[in-house]
């Protein structure tokens, strides 16, 4: 697949979710109207906001998954942009009932979408191609950052069992090179102070808020990594952190084996030469084992899925079927106009369309010289772990290659979205609706309830071991698998010394311009 990346701006959301698709500049607006015009509320205010939602609605009517039902609907287009869950994306199709592989309900019991429309200030300029990977998509800016990238709220408990009134925070992970690393706060660092408060139910959301999205220039904490030591104070300078997804890198000897070792947070394209420096650095190495750790890795761009699959798999992905793709029925049935705006293939024997893995050529870059598949594979998951995660999983299997998967069961999620991205004003948006449900090359799809590991280990267990420590269970679990040696580390074993447990208290989803689920730009 190709495709033109000249003016695309990336962003992404929490929960959320894609492969990639040739065009020419008139090709990115929606290729063609449904026959059936759209049934709306004539818009009344605000020309900008209703322009806007026009937009929204042309696209959804064309491409939505569900868009029969949505068709189908009365829709308010005057509803204001508030924010990136008060709008006329998420009221709309909220209201729907047939979309329910994109409407799930989270472990709170709440109904929340994959589908999602993000906004920031508009930027001047264009991308330029660079050396390397040459499809024109770049990183981020850096944000304004202590470092954390992932906490969790939790109750101090007494000897008795009885909870103490404290919360804290727990460290899941942080950027490296940031400030909290610079201090040695790492996953399953203990935050028990913040600026000389205690953390209570009254003030613990300010207190996170302010730790993942500081307003402040410096922060004073009282930290703890175990319990076994004096809680030691530390103050924390906000710089500009560049927010990576490459959390950690290493290469393991344990009994005769060369263990590569990847903390992969998001499938982030801007960082696919980072990427394969890294796994140029395994190959160097000879390693005969390989612990990909996604998770916390919620997907993001498909083409980053394929690239790293197929160096996985290596020349057994050559001209093979990386995912199969069923669009809604409008589509399915437009055939030619389909396949020159998605840039897929079509296989009518089975009724879909379909991307082959890339190999020899990924943007300018030979694959094959990253060819990881003598390599043993294994893939730290949890709940977290979605969407371009669980492709890259599926489509190895797809096509026979080996994957044990270490962890809990992952997300579930089997549908993926293309992305449009348009300006209004001063903003920007992407728009990323749910447009298709994908399979590997035997037509499999990932369970709707997540994909059971064939190990199970909690991520959880009292508290957390440092991503790359011998002893965090999970990867503990792989090393044992590899060199043949016993697991040390049982499921139900405290790994603190401090008494804790999960606090009922929820946290805000936050904001966040990173990739997330299966995206696909258009």
């Amino acid at each position: 697949m190709k495709v033109l990346f000249s003016k695309i701006t990336w962003l992404g959301v929490m929960m959320l979710l894609l492969a990639l698709a040739s065009c020419s500049d008139s090709e990115k607006e929606v290729p063609s109207k449904p026959v059936t015009k759209p049934e709306v509320n004539k818009p009344t205010t605000d020309n900008t906001k209703t322009e806007m939602n026009q937009t929204i609605d042309d696209f959804l009517a064309g491409y939505y998954l569900w868009n029969d039902e949505y068709k189908g609907m009365t829709r308010d287009l005057t509803i204001p942009y508030e924010d990136s869950y008060e709008n006329f994306l998420q009221t709309t199709l909220m209201k729907m009932t047939t979309n329910k592989l994109d409407k799930k309900k989270n472990s709170n019991g709440k109904y929340a979408l994959y589908s999602y429309i993000d906004r920031r200030e508009k930027k001047a300029g264009s991308k330029a191609l660079v050396a390397g990977v040459n499809h024109g998509i770049e990183k981020d800016d850096k944000e304004k950052s202590y470092g954390f990238n992932l906490m969790s709220i939790v109750n101090f408990i007494k000897e008795d069992g009885s909870a103490t009134g404290d919360y804290g925070f727990v460290v899941q992970s942080v950027y490296p090179t940031s400030p909290a690393s610079t201090f040695d706060i790492t996953r399953g660092t203990f935050i028990l102070e913040v600026d000389g408060e205690t953390i209570n139910a009254n003030n613990y959301m300010t207190h996170y808020l302010e730790l993942m999205q500081p307003t402040k220039s410096s922060i004073k904490l009282l930290i703890s990594n175990d319990g076994t030591k004096e809680p030691e104070e530390v103050s924390l300078m906000a710089t500009q952190v560049e927010k990576t997804p490459i959390l950690m890198n290493k290469v393991i000897e344990e009994g005769g084996a060369k263990i590569g070792y990847l903390v992969y947070d998001a499938f982030e394209a801007g960082y696919d030469d980072d990427l394969l420096v890294v796994l140029s650095e395994f190959k160097k190495a000879g390693i005969t084992d390989l612990v990909l750790d996604l998770r916390y890795n919620g997907g993001g761009h498909v083409i980053s899925s394929m690239m790293l699959s197929g160096c996985l798999a290596g020349s057994a992905c050559k001209s093979k079927v990386f995912q199969y793709y069923r669009y809604n029925d409008t589509r399915m049935k437009a055939v030619a106009e389909t396949k020159k705006a998605t840039g897929n293939e079509y296989d009518a024997s089975v009724n879909y369309f379909y991307d082959l893995f890339f190999y020899d050529n990924y943007y300018g870059v030979n694959l094959a010289s990253y060819d990881l598949s003598n390599a043993n594979l294994y893939v730290l998951t949890t709940d977290y772990t979605a969407s371009a995660s669980e492709v890259l999983i599926s489509s190895l299997r797809g096509v026979d290659v080996p994957v044990t998967m270490i962890g809990e069961k992952t997300n579930g999620k089997n549908v993926g979205m293309e992305v449009k991205e348009f300006d209004k004003g001063n903003y920007s948006y992407e728009l990323a609706p749910i447009t298709f449900q994908y399979y590997n090359a035997k037509q499999e799809t990932v369970p709707e309830t997540g994909m059971n590991p064939d190990y199970r280990i909690a991520d959880w267990n009292d508290g957390y071991v440092n991503f790359g420590e011998k002893t965090e269970p999970m990867l503990e679990k792989a090393i044992s698998l590899i060199t043949g040696g016993g697991s040390k580390v049982a499921d139900s074993r405290s790994i603190s010394k401090v008494k804790v447990k999960p606090a009922s208290l929820t946290l805000p989803q936050l904001k966040t311009h990173r990739p997330q689920g299966s995206l696909v730009i258009r």
